[in-house]
């Protein structure tokens, strides 16, 4: 599927300016604009709607285990469940061949659906006993296992968030740290590095983040909201200094992942203090209190906001601006009923705001400058 029209007709006037200033001839023009309408869109609307009718057939072969005919014999249900399993899998090799890959991800993410219907099935008609997170992670692996062979984006996904399932399943039940998570989390992980599936990358880093966030709850001796924030910020702190010190050493390799890689700690960082502040996670400090913890946040906050707009990291801006919109909301909820605290917290918010526009005035007074003398 092509590109976007809108997309396009609004290069395509960039192209037309360039080209009226001078800055490129008509050959370039030419070969800019046939490369934009060579060029294909991330997602189509197929893939999109053959995902979705994949997710629909999943669900489907869920609820024909949960069903548990009775006018069946064990042995049908297993053969209509490795049939369609079969078919999915063989279907998804045709359709790959044909190089039609949405439809061929969209089969073999059904296929991976059924398989964990069939586990489903399967431990139900025997009555197997065991630990019930095991058998979502023999999914996650079955589902690893055809996202691997097949080299498809949607069913590395489904393991993934199998993993994760698994994980937070065990928790629940041993109220305690899962530390195999790491084992899985780092196979899937390793897939995707070796298949270069980008997107995979940053489900792999929300999904750790999330078990991260756990650890808040789940370590002895808790809460530790602290240990995440310190983990989240050390993160980011350790990406910036890759940018700037290592990225021209590893041919651009950690610049192009690191600021990324920021972002994911700062969102980790602020949502550790987040919940925190309102757990005492100081209680030793002045920012064991409600407004001393307010004012922490806000300060890295505005630090953040600051830092993103100076390096135009623009996914680093909107988690600045989404921690502070947490924050404010957070605290009003918190403090309702409370004018005195509340009128202070909203009035330090206006004032950070205030100072941060101010902050954007002057770098956007400046730039032009900065870019005449670079040139």
């Amino acid at each position: 599927m092509a590109l976007p029209l809108s997309y396009t007709n609004r290069l395509s006037k960039d192209v037309d300016r360039w080209h009226d200033a001078g800055w490129i001839d008509a050959r370039g023009r030419t070969g800019i604009l046939a490369d934009v309408q060579s060029r294909k869109a991330i997602i189509s609307q197929p893939g999109v709607l053959a995902i979705l009718g994949a997710t629909l057939v999943g669900f489907s072969a869920m609820t024909f285990v949960a069903a548990n005919w009775q006018a069946m014999s064990k042995l049908a249900r297993l053969l209509v469940l490795m049939i369609g399993l079969w078919a999915a899998y063989g279907g998804a090799a045709v359709l790959f061949t044909r190089r039609l890959n949405a439809f061929g991800d969209a089969a073999v993410l059904a296929g991976a659906a059924i398989f964990g219907a069939a586990i489903m099935l399967v431990s139900q008609m025997y009555h197997i006993e065991g630990n019930p997170p095991d058998a979502v992670l023999l999914w996650a692996i079955g589902a690893l296992a055809s996202g691997v062979l097949f080299r498809s984006g949607p069913a590395l996904g489904l393991s993934m968030l199998a993993i994760g399932v698994w994980s937070a399943w065990e928790m629940q039940l041993t109220t305690g740290v899962h530390w195999a998570f790491l084992a899985g989390w780092a196979v899937v992980a390793g897939a995707y590095l070796w298949l270069r599936w980008r997107p995979g990358l940053h489900l792999a880093a929300m999904t750790m983040a999330g078990w991260i966030i756990a650890l808040g709850w789940k370590l002895p001796h808790g809460p530790h909201h602290w240990l995440v924030a310190s983990i989240g910020f050390a993160i980011a702190a350790l990406s910036v200094i890759g940018t700037w010190h290592y990225a021209k050493a590893l041919d651009g390799r950690v610049g192009a992942i690191a600021p990324t890689t920021t972002t994911y700690g700062l969102a980790l960082g602020f949502a550790g203090l987040l919940l925190g502040q309102f757990e005492r996670m100081y209680p030793a400090t002045p920012f064991g209190t409600l407004l001393g913890g307010a004012v922490l946040t806000l300060a890295l906050v505005t630090a953040t906001i600051y830092w993103a707009m100076h390096t135009d990291n623009r996914s680093a801006l909107m988690v600045g601006y989404a921690a502070f919109s947490a924050e404010i909301l957070a605290l009003y909820f918190k403090t309702f009923g409370t004018l005195l605290d509340t009128s202070l917290i909203f009035g330090i918010g206006g004032l950070l705001i205030i100072a941060l526009a101010s902050v954007a005035f002057r770098l956007m007074k400046h730039k032009p400058h900065i870019e005449g003398a670079a040139s």
